[in-house]
């Protein structure tokens, strides 16, 4: 692994979390239905993680040489409640898969700042969406997997941001 490629890979990373962030943003202002408030607000609280990520990925690049890139990834359209945590759901589930291959080129390229900030497979990011086990993960992927209304209500009873929420399929 050399430098500039691990540099470019971190940009494609970065260009993906500056995407998230607008992801987050623009899903949030689309959200519709009676719990549109509670939905919007959800995908809004997710906007800060994503910038820090885009930060320390901003740095490390800097820190490699680079130039931080300035351009998003284009953000996957979607024109209902169902549609947009399919996409947030497969963009982090993509972050994990890329992180953990980013770790293990900086392990190859030498660069154990990133592994060490990293730790297990880039701890960094350790956004509860990637765990399987995390709040976030638990309230979307029920809904990205066909569990009906009733079932919904049942599961998210003990939280409180998604627990009223029902979207079409």
């Amino acid at each position: 692994m050399d430098k500039q490629t691990l540099i470019d890979n971190l940009n494609k990373d970065l260009a993906n979390e500056l995407s998230a962030i607008a992801q987050y943003i623009t899903y949030a202002a689309k959200a519709t239905g009676p719990f549109r408030p509670q939905l919007a607000q959800f995908f809004l609280t997710e906007v800060a993680d994503e910038q820090l990520h885009a930060q320390f990925l901003a740095n490390k690049i800097v820190a490699l040489g680079g130039e931080p890139t300035t351009v998003a990834s284009p953000v996957p359209a979607a024109s209902s409640n169902h549609e947009m945590l399919e996409a947030v759901l497969a963009a982090e589930l993509q972050a994990g898969k890329d992180y953990t291959q980013r770790a293990e080129e900086a392990d190859a390229y030498g660069d154990k700042g990133l592994v060490v900030a990293g730790g297990n497979k880039i701890v960094w990011r350790q956004c509860p969406w990637l765990s399987g086990n995390g709040d976030c993960w638990r309230q979307v992927k029920p809904f990205v997997q066909g569990v009906s209304n009733a079932d919904l209500r049942e599961h998210f009873s003990a939280t409180p941001l998604l627990s009223n929420i029902v979207l079409k399929n």
